[in-house]
């Protein structure tokens, strides 16, 4: 599994961008044309014609994640940015704040969220903790990580079987742009 990071300028088409990047990755790690894509009943992307390749996107003011695998896998990019200060007590605990900063926070939970496609639990419930250098979540089997090579932001990523990779593959935006 990878998961490659993007730059983008403001006035770029996230969504386009993104699907770009997913393009590059695709392309790099399996070869030949990217597969249509198809959304499940519950929203999650997946390739109609190569159901055992699997990928999550996400997007975020400045940048564009996409992390793809032979693995189920749940990707997110969060810049980070002023917030209501009453929301990070209602979206996380206080021993979760404790041991987190509520973006990290944030960009674990939603990649969860994108590993099953949806919501497997009240947001408040997906909780994560610290132990001997690990993240652990508190739903049983979840392996996560958190990536600090874009200083600005909180990416996240999750799966249940297989290696998460210890570092994003940073992709230059001119590189998407001759992927059209």
């Amino acid at each position: 599994m990878d998961i490659f990071c993007a730059p983008r300028q403001d006035g770029e088409n996230a969504s386009e961008f993104v699907r770009m990047l997913l393009k590059l990755a695709y392309s790099s790690l399996f070869g030949g044309e990217m597969p249509e894509i198809s959304k499940t009943p519950d929203g999650k992307p997946y390739f109609v014609s190569r159901p055992d390749i699997c990928f999550s996107l996400s997007h975020t003011d400045g940048f564009v994640l996409c992390a793809i695998g032979e693995n189920e896998v749940g990707a997110d990019i969060q810049v980070i940015r002023n917030i209501h200060p009453r929301l990070p007590e209602r979206v996380c605990a206080a021993h979760e704040l404790e041991q987190f900063d509520f973006f990290e926070l944030w960009a674990l939970k939603e990649s969860v969220i994108k590993l099953f496609g949806k919501a497997p639990a009240e947001y408040r419930d997906i909780a994560f903790s610290r132990r001997c250098g690990n993240i652990i979540c508190s739903i049983p089997g979840i392996r996560a990580r958190l990536y600090g090579e874009i200083p600005s932001c909180a990416v996240a990523a999750c799966c249940f079987n297989g290696d998460l990779p210890e570092h994003l593959l940073i992709v230059p935006p001119e590189k998407l742009h001759l992927t059209t």
